[in-house]
């Protein structure tokens, strides 16, 4: 039986943040890719990399919704807008 003058936890996990923290580092490890390597007679050879990928957040990450796209498939090393 649940005791009626029991107070309910908050859901602190939803609530703003407003400390301004940015994060140092945050990534995915152990990246497997298919990988295009020109060799010396100007072939091209096919290959898999393995790699990480890391960044550093701002604390206004989330008001830069431009950061989250690469177009064409490229990855870019600035955060346009921020």
């Amino acid at each position: 039986m649940a005791n009626p003058k029991q107070s309910t936890i908050a859901d602190v996990q939803s609530s703003a943040d407003s400390r301004q923290l940015p994060i140092n580092k945050v990534g995915i490890k152990d990246i497997r890719h298919p990988f295009k390597v020109l060799d010396k007679s100007g072939g091209v050879r096919h290959t898999i990399a393995t790699f990480n990928m890391y960044v550093g957040l701002p604390h206004n990450f989330m008001e830069c919704g431009a950061c989250l796209s690469a177009p064409h498939g490229r990855i870019g090393t600035t955060w346009p807008g921020c």
